[in-house]
């Protein structure tokens, strides 16, 4: 990809990045551009590796087999009971759309014949039975609002045997995922199942970016704005607003935002990003094999934090690691979800929990997430050390730089 723009970024350089901005007003491009470059883009590659690799973590804390299920969409007519005698569970229905159920499929497949005698593919109630399962593992891509993941829970949930099984703590639910939000999170956990849930990143949304407020405030608006004025054809923050702002290679969540996935009702000239919520073969080069974190100077600018951004930037001496700047600095704005550093930070879910638990055991942060004194002195001492040799960083304007003649490039 050219040098210094990251992923998101490369996206509008592609022609169909390209078509997409010409959606928005002058006024608004500004806006649409620096959301567009806050999207997480998940490659096939980092999404197999991380869901693959957090079940294969999850599973070491179950002492015998685990029962994998994928995710799907279910209809009133789908029943698991003790009459389930031979097959196992379609993973993918015939007539379905298999984008992100096909994945999901195949990662479930490939690590129970790696491990067979750990992992069941799908397994009807006979063969839970028979092989004393002592947990059950529902994955999923993306837990958005937490509905889906939810609804195949309680399609499980209507076995009595599980039920009782469960009452009687000889086995365990738990809901596995490649990234969620924290709502979504939040309803899956409150299933009658009690399921744990994991995973690997949190998904970034509006309002967790570590923005300013004014700036998201701006987003939200332009994603109802151009919602309503192109009739989109679907809500406009996404599926029960969720705000997602992650996108998978396989295709884009209906949590996010409309302007990025939908079509219009009265406007045929509208441009979707991510066309019907599918990746089309002009955008998928801007997908990185793996994710890299943000420039934590960059990430400061985007939260208004300029003279920290401008240490952080010199070559001066400094106590803090740049990662524990950026966190002391967003939570002196107030800014202290998980969300919200994984998200500036570009760290997977554990390591930002990590993070924020490295900062607490050294006294910057308190145990409530409150940046204490101690947290205060640090960042004072970084501003105050930009007395010689001071790096000076530009303003974050409205007019960056997008180099047209690099449209179509690949990564390399």
């Amino acid at each position: 990809m050219p040098d210094g723009l990251s992923p998101s970024h490369h996206l509008l350089l592609t022609e169909r990045g390209e078509l997409w901005i010409r959606n928005f007003d002058e006024s608004d491009r500004a806006v649409a551009r620096d959301l567009a470059a806050a999207l997480v883009l998940v490659s096939h590659n980092e999404f197999e590796r991380g869901l693959t690799t957090l079940v294969l973590e999850v599973a070491k804390t179950v002492a015998g087999p685990v029962a994998l299920y994928g995710a799907r969409e279910i209809d009133s007519s789908f029943q698991f009971t003790n009459n389930d005698k031979s097959d196992p569970i379609d993973a993918t229905p015939r007539g379905s759309d298999i984008g992100s159920e096909g994945r999901l499929a195949n990662i479930i497949r490939n690590i129970a014949l790696a491990q067979p005698s750990k992992f069941l593919n799908h397994p009807n109630i006979d063969v839970l039975r028979a092989k004393q399962i002592d947990a059950v593992f529902v994955l999923d891509d993306f837990i958005g609002s937490g509905k889906r993941t939810s609804d195949y829970l309680t399609a499980l949930w209507q076995s009595r045997s599980l039920r009782s099984w469960a009452s009687y703590k000889r086995i365990r639910f738990d809901a596995v995922a490649y990234s969620g939000t924290a709502a979504g999170v939040r309803c899956v956990e409150r299933h009658p199942a009690h399921p744990a849930v994991h995973i690997a990143r949190h998904s970034p949304t509006i309002t967790a970016l570590h923005w300013k407020i004014a700036s998201i405030e701006a987003a939200r608006k332009m994603c109802q704005k151009y919602a309503k004025q192109a009739s989109l054809k679907g809500p406009s923050l996404g599926f029960r607003d969720s705000e997602s702002l992650l996108v998978f290679e396989h295709g884009c969540p209906n949590n996010a935002p409309a302007i990025f996935w939908a079509p219009s009702k009265k406007a045929p000239e509208w441009v979707p990003l991510f066309p019907t919520k599918r990746v089309d073969i002009s955008t998928t080069s801007a997908f990185p094999s793996e994710l890299v974190r943000r420039d934590p100077v960059h990430a400061l600018l985007e939260a208004g934090q300029r003279r920290l951004a401008s240490a952080l930037a010199s070559n001066a001496h400094r106590p803090l690691t740049d990662q524990e700047a950026l966190t002391l600095a967003l939570f002196l704005k107030g800014q202290n979800r998980v969300e919200t550093i994984a998200s500036a930070t570009g760290l997977p879910a554990k390591e930002a929990l990590a993070l924020i638990e490295h900062c607490i055991a050294a006294g910057w942060i308190s145990a409530r997430r409150r940046i204490t004194d101690k947290g205060r002195s640090e960042l004072r001492g970084m501003r105050t050390s930009l007395t010689r040799n001071r790096l000076l960083v530009p303003e974050l304007g409205n007019d960056e730089y997008y180099p047209t003649a690099l449209r179509g490039h690949g990564n390399g």
